[in-house]
């Protein structure tokens, strides 16, 4: 399953920056996002994936969630968890 596929089955919106500051950094992370190592765990951690390209930032990110929990929208009303899959990958397109 691609990072894409993923987001589109539970709804998520991957946020991508460019800091043309920054030497044109890349950041990626789903909007609204934390995440937990298990289900049980109670903390939470901001996690994003970062790289010189979109290509690279992705597949730092894909590494970071593979295997955790995200939880969305931690302090309103609509909170969900969702499992992310061990084995998640992503569309290896030009970016």
């Amino acid at each position: 399953m691609t990072i894409e596929e993923f987001a589109d089955i539970v709804g998520l919106d991957l946020e991508i920056v460019r800091y043309a500051n920054q030497g044109n950094r890349y950041v990626v992370q789903f909007r609204d996002t934390d995440v937990k190592e298990t289900e049980d765990d109670p903390t939470l951690r901001c996690v994003y994936g970062e790289g010189f390209s979109i290509r690279d930032a992705l597949a730092d990110y894909v590494q970071k969630i593979s295997g955790k929990w995200l939880v969305v929208d931690v302090d309103g009303q609509a909170r969900r968890r969702f499992p992310v899959p061990m084995i998640l990958g992503y569309r290896d397109g030009e970016q």
